[in-house]
């Protein structure tokens, strides 16, 4: 085993375990809201090291700043050395759940924005829905439209419909996440009346979603969107 020079050691120590521990933020899977709670809850997925000694738990905090929600969730780790361990071998998915409090408006919509990266947004059900439930939405229609800049940035552009009627019905946003190589998976979701016994608008409205990819995408290499049921592919730029 290589030991670390003497000079290092000394310059290193801060704690128990002898060594200087750095805050990153947490790589992040996916975002969602538990769906079919009395309060509003997300459940966050993210990766991190399963090798003894490589990892200690964060900070996690939010801020609702109008209609954004900005969430942070952090790990520790040891600083990088030509002597540490490849901490990088083994990755797991881990979970945290953030409670979003009593705050949010009936009606309105919100966007998730965990790590610097928008990773969801949700709609809160209106009064009038009483006790919902959230269900996946037909899709109409999907798009992968790509902005003419450098490098080039990717949105979504879906069209879903809400069966119940706008009497029974609301939107609730998206899911993003990564869903293998050169996957992207997106859920939308809506809210709709629970009780089957109750009448509904015989109206069928549908609802356009925009929502950004992002640019880290591998030029002339092709990749798939799958939206609910429905799969579109692009070639990146």
């Amino acid at each position: 085993m290589v030991q670390p020079p003497h000079e290092h050691v000394e310059s290193a120590v801060s704690g128990s375990d002898g060594r200087t521990w750095i805050e990153v933020p947490a790589p992040i899977v996916s975002a969602n809201l538990i769906p079919n709670e009395p309060e509003h809850m997300l459940r966050i997925v993210y990766l991190q090291f399963t090798v003894e000694g490589c990892v200690r738990p964060g900070i996690q905090d939010m801020q609702l700043d109008s209609n954004e929600v900005s969430i942070r969730v952090t790990l520790f780790q040891p600083p990088p050395t030509a002597w540490a361990i490849p901490c990088d071998e083994n990755l797991v998915e881990r979970d945290t759940v953030e409670h979003l409090g009593t705050n949010l408006q009936p009606g309105e919509s919100y966007r998730v924005i965990v790590n610097d990266v928008e990773t969801t947004a949700f709609t809160t059900p209106r009064e009038a829905l009483g006790h919902p439930v959230i269900v996946e939405s037909p899709i109409e229609s999907e798009e992968v439209i790509s902005a003419d800049i450098t490098p080039p940035q990717y949105r979504a552009r879906v069209v879903s419909g809400m069966p119940k009627g706008g009497g029974g019905s609301r939107f609730n946003g998206y899911e993003i996440r990564p869903d293998g190589p050169n996957t992207i998976a997106v859920t939308v979701p809506h809210y709709e009346v629970a009780d089957p016994f109750v009448v509904c608008s015989a109206d069928f409205p549908f609802v356009e979603t925009g929502f950004p990819l992002g640019s880290d995408f591998e030029a002339a290499v092709e990749y798939t969107v799958t939206v609910n049921a429905n799969t579109t592919s692009f070639v990146a730029r």
